[in-house]
């Protein structure tokens, strides 16, 4: 009886801990979020949320309007946001930043073919670890029509970093790399990374140096002059200025493409 009882216990020690190492890595995958949206409905934020991360899920929408702020707070995984297959719109007077943590503290991070468009706002990393501003995921798509996209302070400090055949559609705002050991505006890494503007200091097409600095003006009249880095996975793009409709099409078929993979 007592063998009995210590191999169930056993038994018991290794269920506790396949449980706990599941949870382990589904937080390495996707962060811990202190303020989750998973309900598939649309939720605004206009206020300043309780310190932590702010998770959207299962086809959710966030608006993160004018008095949002969210800060990924003191946390081991210290995103800002934490966007998983859904969909995320950040306007003008918000504020997203990453919190302080030895492994990551991004502004934004997403995955699994999520929708993000940014229209004005301020997104920085935050302190320690991974602290770019906006880490790219999964087949997400990005629209960037203004607000600051700044790296923070950490081992890694980018503006943005592009990822697994992403596409990050820039017509305006601002990048700009943080501080600390590897620090660049720009990374591409995989996917695709389309500028929109006028009076480049490369060729219109995809750049064929893998690092420099880009300069020229964007398709909303910012200046542009942000450092750059990308792989063979990866390509910036450099394009004129496309027609206000063209804009609206490309907005159109970026939702069609989610609704399509989902």
């Amino acid at each position: 009886m007592k063998k009995l009882i210590t191999i169930c216990s056993e038994k018991k020690n290794i269920l506790v801990s396949i449980v706990a190492l599941m949870l382990l890595l589904t937080a390495t995958q996707y962060g811990l979020a202190d303020t989750i949206y998973n309900d598939g409905g649309i939720h605004n934020i206009n206020t300043t949320m309780p310190s932590g991360t702010v998770g959207v899920q299962n086809a959710t929408t966030v608006n993160v309007l004018s008095g949002g702020n969210i800060n990924g707070g003191n946390q081991t995984w210290a995103y800002g946001i934490n966007c998983n297959a859904s969909f995320v719109n950040i306007y003008s007077g918000s504020s997203i930043t990453g919190g302080t943590s030895s492994n990551c503290s991004d502004g934004i991070r997403t995955y699994s073919n999520s929708l993000i468009n940014i229209y004005g706002g301020s997104i920085t990393g935050g302190n320690g670890g991974w602290a770019d501003g906006i880490i790219v995921n999964d087949n997400s798509i990005m629209n960037i029509y203004g607000g600051s996209i700044t790296g923070g302070n950490g081992v890694w400090a980018d503006g943005i970093i592009v990822y697994n055949g992403t596409v990050v559609n820039i017509y305006g705002g601002s990048i700009a790399a943080g501080s600390g050991n590897r620090c660049r505006g720009l990374e591409a890494f995989g996917g695709s990374v389309n500028i929109y503007g006028t009076n480049f200091n490369y060729s219109l097409g995809p750049i064929s140096a893998y690092s420099g600095t880009l300069t020229g003006k964007l398709a909303d009249g910012t200046s542009l002059n942000v450092t750059f880095y990308q792989q063979s996975l990866g390509e910036i793009v450099l394009s004129p200025i496309p027609e206000p409709a063209t804009i609206c099409l490309l907005g159109l078929g970026a939702l069609s493409l989610i609704k399509r993979k989902k």
